[in-house]
């Protein structure tokens, strides 16, 4: 069994498991490096700007191209039609179609290929576009259009540290913290000490879930800056623990040792 069935199966596992009111922990096992990052600082789906919606009162007969027209209507074979290496050579064909025209996709979660070649064939083709590629490359980030648990945590989580480094939430919103902060003293007497901080990276140590919790173990790596300079660099883990609430996940607590 490859990497994607082996976790499909982990899932419905865990699905089987919560019909039974069992409890069923999942530790996300990440094949590549870039899986391991945190979501970067986009919003949501909305931001990229390659789709638009038809304004009120435009003209009838007007129409803008689809994401398919706008790379030259490639042949496809549909999805039924496809399993094994014939799909994944499909797939990687599709994206490099994709890639030489400035459109490339990316996930942040393991997905199959089969959930991505859908997605592709079905979801992305038949959106319509301005007819040009207004940022280049245009990244279209799976997650943002088929969000998974997994995906919303580590979202989360990845706000939650860069709002933590920002001195401006300090400075105005830094009473939203105590709750979820266990250094909250020290750690606000340390931020307000710089100037800003740069975030550089924040990767993923450990990540385990169940259906009613998640703890998240990282390390984040930035620098502190005074006089716009790069004072101070440092390497912080931690863990962020959450729980899940009428299907929304909520931080309780946040450890950030000061290392």
């Amino acid at each position: 069994m490859n990497n994607n069935n082996q976790f499909a199966a982990d899932i419905t596992d865990a699905e089987e498991s919560q019909k039974t009111n069992k409890t069923f922990p999942i530790e996300i096992i990440f094949e590549k490096d870039n899986e391991r990052e945190m979501v970067p600082t986009i919003v949501d789906k909305l931001e990229f700007s390659i789709w638009v919606k038809k304004e009120a009162g435009e003209e009838a007969g007007s129409r803008y191209p689809t994401l398919y027209e706008l790379i030259g209507e490639p042949e496809f074979i549909v999805l039924d039609k496809l399993s094994g290496i014939e799909l994944t050579d499909e797939l990687n064909r599709l994206r490099t179609i994709m890639q030489s025209f400035d459109i490339i996709i990316k996930t942040f979660t393991v997905v199959s290929d089969e959930e991505l070649y859908r997605f592709i064939t079905c979801d992305l083709f038949p959106m319509l576009t301005e007819g040009h590629i207004i940022l280049k490359p245009a990244v279209i980030i799976y997650n943002e259009f088929c969000p998974s648990d997994e995906y919303i945590i580590k979202k989360k989580v990845s706000d939650l540290l860069r709002a933590v480094l920002g001195l401006e939430a300090w400075k105005y919103q830094w009473k939203c913290y105590k709750r979820i902060l266990i250094n909250y003293k020290e750690l606000k007497a340390f931020i307000l000490n710089y100037e800003s901080f740069d975030v550089r990276l924040v990767e993923i140590e450990r990540f385990y879930m169940d259906q009613e919790s998640a703890s998240v173990f990282f390390k984040c790596n930035f620098y502190g800056l005074k006089n716009s300079l790069f004072v101070d660099y440092f390497v912080w883990e931690g863990e962020c623990r959450l729980h899940i609430n009428d299907g929304i996940w909520y931080e309780d607590y946040l450890t950030l040792p000061m290392e």
